[in-house]
């Protein structure tokens, strides 16, 4: 059986961090196709915006299916799968699968992740060009799922998918498969051997899951309930040690990203992989997402020194009452204080904080984005070079509390939907409000204020030195109508035409 595996990425007018965090592994990608590999299947991997570039205009855009028309003409597949992670990559993953059903239409079309389970239902009755959709992780249905692909019948009694059936859309049985990622193989990174000159760096992960319980978040809703899973640092390690090694074969330094959406939680387990990872001598750099207020100076200390470099922390808001909305914490005032600190102790370590905010949850008013405004700037004056903010509007992803609870945030605070399910007509819909959050305000002002933020912001932080910390390369021109990333080594597989 041969599988080819799809990461088409967003297009269009992207911020310069956003499209650079494309220069990854694909985590979910090397997963699925590791687990795939262990039952004797032969996997590919296209990872399209090296191979083929991120347009920035329609007409680069045309070109770029073009040339993925003339990829696939040439290859066979038994099955292609594509990863949708995020809602900016779904309208593009439409017209891939398009082109891939026009040029082989026996060939069976696949979507996973976060984006594609969310909205499973939608992508069924929307699109002809998508035969199942997988919700949730791949790897408990794995085997079933590769018997179902042999005998097209059995695929109704894998849990976890919608899928076309005898011209009629059916889902199968929806289960919380519980199991413990330790029993899951270690990443077979030459999924994307062919790519390495051109990553910034190679995503790993230490757990899965999230034990919080964030309105907002799309955590929950993907896996099924507060699932979480932990590898022992010992497993860790020694995983990390064969990354290592495929590293010094494609590299010249060794990066990691933890993609984790909620790395170190149990400190006793933090403490254990920081020093066992010193104790190992490995040299490492990694990476990871985690929550800055679980944190103190001394992990902080001991992060650097195990090789830590950079942090990525949802802060969300800076106004306590939004963050109480978002039930991001119940001591917001504790919290807030508690991460200006780890951003002043970051810098003293030379360690840099990347923190994201979310601007329009429902209930925003003038007033409490003036106060994330302010709580940006003592953050910046904390951490310096060392602090970088992200700003995003809010989005009421499908099956999360808050996409349930938007009547409830009308008849209080006057919210509106603008746009309902924008993902359908949008390739950027995280950078454009979809809501209008209360009476109090309205979508033009909050455009022009994270306009304004947005640009002094990057005015006092953005810096190469940054970029490259969090893996870039700083030869990218973002004026250009197509985004060229550096593509030695990634060839057009064999018998295409390029």
């Amino acid at each position: 059986m041969r599988v080819l595996l799809i990461r088409t990425g967003p297009s269009g007018d992207l911020p310069e961090l956003y499209s650079l965090l494309l220069l990854n592994s694909s985590s979910a990608i090397v997963a699925v196709g590791t687990i795939l590999k262990q039952f004797g299947v032969d996997v590919d991997y296209w990872h399209i915006p090296i191979m083929l570039g991120i347009p920035r205009t329609q007409e680069k855009y045309n070109e770029r299916l073009g040339k993925f028309r003339m990829l696939i003409k040439g290859s066979y597949y038994d099955w292609i799968g594509f990863s949708c992670i995020s809602c900016d990559e779904y309208l593009n993953i439409l017209d891939f699968a398009r082109i891939c059903k026009e040029e082989k239409p026996d060939t069976m079309t696949v979507m996973g992740g976060y984006h594609a389970t969310m909205v499973a239902r939608n992508i069924m009755r929307d699109s002809k060009y998508i035969d199942v959709v997988v919700r949730g992780d791949f790897e408990p249905i794995c085997e079933k799922f590769i018997k179902g692909i042999k005998n097209h019948e059995q695929l109704k009694y894998v849990p976890n998918l919608i899928l076309r059936h005898n011209g009629k859309i059916i889902e199968t049985q929806k289960m919380l498969i519980k199991y413990n990622i330790n029993t899951l193989p270690s990443y077979d990174f030459s999924i994307v051997e062919k790519y390495v000159s051109s990553l910034g760096t190679l995503d790993i992960e230490g757990s899965r899951g999230c034990k919080f319980k964030c309105e907002y978040c799309s955590e929950a809703v993907v896996r099924g309930g507060h699932f979480w899973s932990v590898k022992k640092p010992e497993k860790l390690i020694e995983g990390m040690k064969t990354y290592s090694s495929f590293m010094d074969e494609h590299f010249s330094y060794r990066r990691f990203f933890f993609v984790d959406p909620l790395f170190g939680v149990d400190k006793n387990w933090l403490n254990d992989f920081c020093n066992r990872l010193i104790e190992s001598n490995l040299n490492l750099v990694w990476s990871c997402e985690m929550r800055l207020d679980r944190l103190n100076s001394d992990e902080i200390l001991l992060m650097r020194k195990a090789g830590c470099t950079f942090i990525f922390h949802g802060f969300e808001s800076g106004s306590p009452r939004m963050l109480r909305l978002m039930r991001k914490t119940n001591t917001p005032e504790k919290y807030l204080k508690k991460a200006l600190e780890i951003v002043n102790t970051a810098r003293k370590h030379d360690l840099y904080i990347f923190g994201s905010y979310m601007l329009g949850y429902p209930g925003e008013t003038m007033n409490s984005l003036q106060e994330t405004r302010d709580f940006i700037e003592k953050q910046i004056d904390a951490g310096g070079e060392y602090f970088y903010p992200s700003l995003v509007f809010f989005m009421p992803y499908p099956g999360t509390s808050t996409y349930f609870e938007l009547d409830k945030f009308s008849k209080r605070y006057g919210t509106k939907v603008l746009i309902d399910n924008l993902w359908k007509y949008s390739k950027t819909c995280l950078h454009r409000p979809i809501i209008q959050p209360s009476k109090e305000l309205d979508v033009g002002s909050l455009v022009e204020f994270h306009s304004n933020l947005h640009q002094w912001a990057k005015s006092r932080t953005y810096n190469e030195r940054m970029a490259r910390t969090i893996g870039a390369p700083t030869n990218i021109d973002f004026n250009a109508d197509l985004i060229e990333l550096r593509k030695t080594g990634c060839l057009p597989p064999a018998g295409s035409v390029a």
